[in-house]
């Protein structure tokens, strides 16, 4: 499993659900530090700014030692960082055509997997992320009827077949 996190761009939504879009970044800084804790310690306790808990317990713990990869989402520079600083992997959108694969690499700071979200299925995109190192790409899937999910499942198959 990989466990995928990101601050949000939907300030509207950030803010109905209780968070000011102004320090979401803070949050889910300590947010990643504080689950991190809680997954690798017996008794985890964390104490930050925007997250504050007193000595808790959890069990079962992950399965994956030390904990799910957890990749941070995010186009910009800002998410890369926070990627390198507090994640295993980065988890950014991909980009429309494959020569700005590798300027979209370049923002990370240091060198980390990384899966892009939501490819067009298009073989010189994939193949300029395969080029550059890419550890996953990924395509979108909108809801259809069965029989067209079906059938675009079996297209989007025949263009990954060659990475896999």
């Amino acid at each position: 499993m990989i466990f995928g996190v990101g601050v949000g761009w939907n300030r509207e939504e950030m803010r109905n659900h209780g968070t000011d879009p102004r320090t979401r970044g803070a949050l889910l800084d300590e947010q990643i530090q504080a689950l991190k804790a809680i997954w690798t310690r017996d008794e985890a306790e964390f104490h930050g700014r925007h997250v504050d808990f007193d000595p808790i317990f959890l069990w079962p713990k992950p399965v994956q030692q030390p904990h799910p990869p957890i990749y941070v989402g995010g186009n910009s520079a800002v998410a890369a960082a926070r990627s390198a600083r507090l994640g295993d992997g980065w988890l950014p959108n991909a980009v429309i055509s494959p020569d700005a694969v590798q300027e979209q690499l370049d923002l990370l700071p240091r060198e980390m997997p990384v899966t892009a979200t939501s490819a067009k299925p298009d073989p010189a995109l994939l193949a300029a992320y395969a080029e550059a190192g890419v550890e996953r790409v990924t395509f979108a899937l909108p809801p259809k009827p069965e029989s067209e999910t079906l059938h675009r499942l079996d297209e989007l198959a025949a263009v990954a077949a060659p990475y896999r």
